[in-house]
Parts: structure tokens; C-alpha cells; sequence
């Protein structure tokens, strides 16, 4: 895959670090349900019991009272990688993750299994993504095939905020090279 990117690119590949997932996870879990949580209840009160089970535990769970310094905490994370993501982008041109942290999970599983931690199904599909939804720069994810080993079926291409033509053009490029072979 380095070889395909770097033809694609014409431009040499580094390897950084933003975070560690699991704080990124955790992260993204404290504002989530509680963002979430107060979402659905000031605008969807009267529906929240037709939602699906989990949905239902998430929100009540953050509604009997995650202390609000874990929520603080995980907003001073979020303005920290966002400046972490915004140093990496002043290097390079995008940023290439997987998208899944695992290899063409199974619908009806319950968890996923990570660097030998279980996840719930649903936290653990986002690991690599849910990030630059806190962050605000703009993502890509596409598919590759590159062979049945790779780790994720799809590749997400991040850019700097208002970059999402430099994106479109890096995809564009990379499905032409990945087409070509």
C-alpha cells in the first residue's frame, strides 16, 4: 500500500501519532453521550423510548450523572488533538488512517476485539474516525482492495480545515492509481 500512496502522491510518507486511541475513544465517548444525551432529550423527549436499546442505556446513563469534570477533561482532549492535528497538517499534506480498526467485522457481532481489549461493536467501528469529528477537519473514506490481508477495507484521507478539494484531489488520484493495477 506505501508503494500505491507513494506514486500516488509523488511525496514521501512519515508516520506520526495524534493521541493514543484509547484516550481518543474515551474521549470521544464522554462528549458523545453527554452531548448526545442532551441533544435527544431537548428535541426528541417524546421518541427517545422507540430508539433502539443501546441508544436508550447510553442516554440514561449519561443523564444519572457522569461528574462534569469528565466531561471538562474531555473537552480540554478534544481543543488538545485538534492543535496536535493542526501541527501534523502544517507538515503534511493529508493524513491516511484506516478507517476500521479491525478487518471486515461481522454485522451481527456484539464487541470487537482491538490489540486484545473488547470494545462495544459500535465504539470500537469508530476508533479511527470518530476523532476528526470532534476535531472539525474534514475526512474522507473510501474504499480499497488493495488484497484480502489489509487491515481495513477502506482508507480515510483527512485534510486541513476548509482543504476538502486538496482531499477530493489525493482520492481522485489514488482511485486512478489503484484502478490501473
Amino acid at each position: 500500500m506505501h508503494e500505491l500512496i507513494h506514486a500516488t502522491a509523488h511525496e514521501k510518507l512519515c508516520g506520526r501519532t495524534v493521541g493514543v486511541s484509547n484516550e481518543i475513544s474515551e474521549m470521544h465517548g464522554r462528549i458523545f453521550f453527554v452531548e448526545g444525551a442532551a441533544y435527544h432529550y431537548a428535541n426528541f423527549k417524546d421518541h427517545i423510548g422507540s430508539y433502539p436499546t443501546i441508544a436508550q442505556s447510553w442516554f440514561a446513563a449519561a443523564l444519572r450523572g457522569a461528574p462534569v469534570g469528565d466531561y471538562v477533561n474531555a473537552s480540554e482532549k478534544r481543543v488538545r488533538f485538534a492543535s496536535q492535528v493542526n501541527r501534523l497538517l502544517e507538515e503534511v499534506d493529508v493524513i491516511l488512517t484506516p478507517t476500521l480498526s479491525v478487518s471486515r467485522p461481522r454485522r451481527d457481532a456484539k464487541e470487537l476485539i482491538v490489540s486484545d481489549k473488547s470494545y462495544d461493536f459500535r465504539m470500537a467501528l469508530v476508533r479511527q474516525t470518530c476523532l476528526f469529528d470532534h476535531t472539525g477537519h474534514p475526512a474522507l473514506a473510501m474504499p480499497i482492495n488493495v488484497d484480502a490481508a489489509s487491515l481495513s477495507p477502506s482508507l480515510q484521507i483527512v485534510g486541513r480545515h476548509e482543504g476538502e478539494n486538496n482531499i477530493l484531489k489525493f482520492a481522485g488520484a489514488l482511485e486512478r492509481t489503484l484502478s490501473a493495477r
